[in-house]
């Protein structure tokens, strides 16, 4: 919601003085063959994971640009470079926030801004609790080809190579 995130920087400039950075790191999943989903989950899965960082950047940067710049990072996953079954409306979300990343970041970049995205593996996070419910898709979280790892990150390992 637009409004929500005016308050959220206009509470952090007020807070801070200034604002400088945004990570928009929120998301959400749900498992499900793409011919299955309904419009109704599709659309609440894009508007938390591509609608939310682009309003985020939207009201942040020119509090950003007004601070003497600084830096944007938007999360998005190594699933929108290489799709997953089961995961068409989270894949094409991410993939967007890839797209707005490269086009903001060309718009904003003489404010004094930079703009960039992190695409990590998967990651243990209450998110996976939501969206691995029974024993076939735990089967499959745990073993993702594009883990080369074969095990899921957390985020105290990923947080410090980000930011």
């Amino acid at each position: 919601d637009e409004e929500q995130w005016k308050a959220a920087v206009a509470a952090a400039k007020e807070g801070f003085g200034a604002l400088h950075m945004l990570v928009n790191n929120a998301g959400i999943v749900s498992v499900g063959p793409a011919l299955e989903l309904d419009a109704d989950e599709f659309m609440r899965v894009v508007r938390v994971n591509q609608l939310g960082p682009f309003l985020g950047m939207k009201t942040a940067i020119p509090v950003i640009a007004e601070s003497g710049g600084g830096a944007v990072v938007n999360v998005a996953s190594i699933d929108g470079h290489t799709g997953s079954p089961g995961l068409a409306h989270y894949v094409g979300a991410k993939h967007a926030v890839l797209g707005l990343t490269k086009t903001i970041a060309d718009e904003v970049a003489r404010m004094g801004v930079r703009v960039n995205s992190v695409s990590p593996g998967g990651m243990l996070t209450g998110m996976d609790v939501f969206a691995v419910s029974d024993a076939a898709d735990k089967q499959r979280v745990g073993e993702q080809a594009v883990e080369p790892a074969a095990r899921e990150g957390d985020a105290t390992a990923a947080a410090p190579v980000s930011v």
